[in-house]
């Protein structure tokens, strides 16, 4: 358990002095368990300690959803930032690339019906162990009954 103090506030977007329950993991990759492809640190409300202390490591669950299962809470929104930025020498350490090296940050903020973040997630990745795709759809005109490019349709 640990309490959040200026630095940390700022960066997780709560208030200083605010308690987390701190989680370090290194996800691998099962085709070369050499080269570990993303290290994470994850916040989770204390309240909800207990469960998560239990489960983890044993279930393949995301700890949302353990969180979900063991108290009722429930994921209203997940926000994700991603941005890029050089590997600090311990991350490039703990995920065996050079540092400086670029690196992407994903940043996701599980919040409740009531808008309040109860887990934090904070992922680094090296540039070269991440891909990211969007596929975006648009439906067949025909589909949708819309003829034509008028504006306004």
């Amino acid at each position: 358990e640990i309490v959040a103090d200026d630095q940390l506030a700022a960066r997780l977007g709560c208030r200083p002095g605010q308690r987390w329950l701190r989680l370090r993991t290194t996800r691998g990759d099962p085709h070369v368990p050499s080269r570990p492809i993303a290290a994470t640190t994850v916040y989770i409300d204390p309240a909800y300690g207990p469960a998560v202390r239990r489960e983890i490591g044993r279930s393949r669950q995301l700890i949302s959803a353990i969180i979900e299962q063991a108290y009722g809470t429930y994921t209203a929104e997940v926000r994700q930032e991603i941005r890029a930025v050089a590997m600090t020498a311990g991350m490039a350490d703990e995920l065996r690339c050079e540092p400086g090296s670029p690196a992407l940050e994903i940043t996701r903020h599980y919040s409740d019906l009531a808008g309040r973040p109860f887990e934090i997630s904070i992922s680094v990745q090296p540039a070269d162990r991440f891909s990211y795709v969007l596929r975006l759809r648009r439906l067949n005109r025909a589909a949708t009954g819309a003829e034509g490019d008028a504006p306004g349709r």
